[in-house]
């Protein structure tokens, strides 16, 4: 795998993070970060630590680092081992190190990736759900590559955000409507259509969804005591359903599962089989959100996501909660009440819940999907350069001071002696030197606007093929080019 490239001065990336000092301050106190568990991908240079957990006070022993490339762990460990109070880090890709930890809970997973959202990304996001590595008040942030999707990553993102975007459609579902909706869309994943609307939905849409079904409902005692009392038949297509919910389709189509467990159920019957599977799930509801973009120092264009959660509770008292149980009788699952008015006050706090579950599918909640991005970027002066079109931050200079520079700068590129240039501006020898120092770097610079530009241009078309508006792509830029000459460049 190819290096990594330096993050370590890149000026988008500080902004950054600064963003997450200030998310995460407002959510925890002060006594509070000290304490916090971090997962991260704080790279080779770590400036994840020092300019995030270190600012907010987190124990350095408290935060574990990932690093899947060989190379760059080897890196990342040399650094840590030269640190007095040193982090964890480990030598293994997301899923995997979730797949195998044990007894952790994380109050903050930073999914810092040098890559864009696709299968392998969604997987991540859906094993830290349901392996339950969440704390009961956590936050989520994950960084993608806005653009260049191959062919793969474009299949899996159409895939998940086809079925994020039917969300509603698919829950109220019966499973022959079902497995029609299958067949009528298949072509979609192929098809060359926009990727933008499905980017937003699907990639703010994927955690807080999964986060919602948190350990899975049919991983549950009280699920796995229902299936099996199920004829045989029923089980196996049962169990092949819940491998295919997992494996490829998407979490929302899990709804349909639960639907199949509670159709032509009495709603009340329903309403119990609901809060039987929920009550021995954990499952995590979005209180907060923010979205971000931005383009790298190196021209990548960055999306990026942060997210608050608190654990679900019913907040009922034991004694309401306890009223109703289930048991096997003569092989089937029965309920049983225990106390009829106290199972009345729980299938009215069900029936609540049950609403207010539905009005925010229907995204009249407080977490909007998708959320507009905010750009970050720099308040600083901006120099335009004439010859590329592209402003760049710059130290002021006074109008003056300029033209007389630009006149020296003249004079050494047309190698006017230095004898001559010190006697006609009266410059002592040090003064010439770093006149001429300014001057190389001022080539340089011009060399390096230019190559950016030829980046930019080949970004901005990406983006243009994909259907982005050129507004849309003028603030990404943070000012650089103007939506007129966004659209020039497609004719360039």
């Amino acid at each position: 795998m190819a290096e990594v490239k330096s993050f370590k001065t890149d000026s988008a990336k500080q902004l950054w993070r600064e963003r997450i000092v200030d998310f995460v301050r407002r959510h925890y106190s002060p006594g509070q970060l000290r304490n916090l568990q971090v997962l991260c991908l704080a790279g080779k240079e770590m400036q994840e630590v020092f300019e995030i957990y270190d600012q907010l006070g987190v124990k350095r022993r408290n935060i574990v680092s990932l690093e899947e490339i060989t190379s760059e762990y080897e890196a990342e460990k040399r650094l840590n081992e030269s640190l007095d109070q040193p982090i964890t880090v480990v030598n293994s890709p997301v899923t995997a190190y979730l797949n195998q930890v044990q007894n952790r809970r994380f109050d903050i997973v930073c999914l810092d990736y040098c890559g864009y959202f696709d299968d392998e990304r969604y997987l991540d996001i859906s094993k830290l759900a349901l392996r339950g590595l969440l704390g009961p008040r956590a936050i989520l942030i994950t960084n993608y590559q806005m653009a260049r999707e191959g062919r793969i990553a474009q299949h899996g993102l159409r895939r998940t955000g086809l079925f994020v975007n039917e969300h509603e459609r698919l829950i109220h579902a019966d499973p022959e409507q079902f497995k029609q909706f299958i067949l009528d869309n298949v072509k979609i994943v192929d098809n060359e259509t926009s990727l933008g609307d499905l980017r937003n939905i699907t990639v703010q849409g994927t955690p807080i969804a999964e986060m919602y079904y948190g350990t899975g409902f049919w991983n549950t005692h009280y699920f796995k005591t229902f299936l099996s009392t199920q004829p045989e038949e029923y089980k196996r297509d049962t169990t092949r359903a819940i491998e295919q919910f997992n494996l490829s389709l998407g979490g929302e189509n899990r709804e349909l599962l639960s639907k199949l467990m509670v159709e032509g159920q009495p709603r009340d019957v329903a309403l119990l089989m609901m809060f039987f599977t929920k009550s021995q799930t954990r499952s995590f509801e979005c209180f907060d959100h923010e979205a971000y973009k931005y383009v790298s120092d190196s021209r990548t264009p960055m999306i990026s996501d942060f997210y608050f959660f608190e654990e679900e509770r019913f907040n009922l008292p034991a004694n309401v909660r306890n009223s109703v149980t289930y048991q096997i009788i003569n092989g089937k699952m029965a309920i049983r009440i225990k106390h009829t008015k106290k199972a009345q006050q729980l299938l009215a706090a069900l029936n609540q819940y049950h609403l207010n579950m539905y009005r925010q599918s229907l995204n009249q909640g407080e977490i909007k999907i998708p959320l507009e991005r905010v750009v970050l970027k720099a308040d600083e002066k901006l120099e335009v350069n004439e010859k590329s079109g592209v402003s760049m931050p710059t130290q002021y200079v006074a109008p003056e001071q300029e033209q007389n520079q630009r006149t020296i700068y003249d004079d050494i590129a047309a190698k006017m002696s230095d004898d001559e240039i010190k006697r006609q501006y009266g410059l002592t020898t040090m003064q010439l030197a770093g006149h001429k120092a300014a001057y190389t770097r001022r080539i340089q610079k011009e060399l390096r606007l230019e190559e950016q530009r030829v980046e930019d241009v080949i970004l901005i078309r990406d983006f243009l093929a994909e259907g982005h508006p050129a507004e849309e792509i003028a603030s990404l830029f943070e000012g650089r080019y103007t939506p007129e000459q966004i659209v020039s460049c497609s004719k360039d």
